[in-house]
């Protein structure tokens, strides 16, 4: 079995989107016309957040989970 790190790629400048859905399953954020799932940045945990709130974008993560800092 081969385990693989993520990647991490950081923007050079932060942009902002909207979460999506925010629930103890799955948080997404919208952004560009779609929504991505996304995860907070270096956070222990999973602050609480709500539909409709803006985020600032910093990066991805394998590009397609946007990193966002609330």
């Amino acid at each position: 079995m081969q385990f693989t790190l993520p990647t991490y790629q950081l923007f050079s400048q932060s942009v902002f989107g909207i979460v999506d859905t925010a629930d103890s399953r799955e948080l997404r954020v919208e952004y560009g016309g779609t929504t991505w799932p996304a995860r907070v940045y270096k956070s222990e945990t999973q602050p609480i957040l709500f539909p409709g709130q803006a985020v600032t974008i910093v990066g991805l993560e394998d590009s397609i989970t946007l990193l966002i800092l609330i």
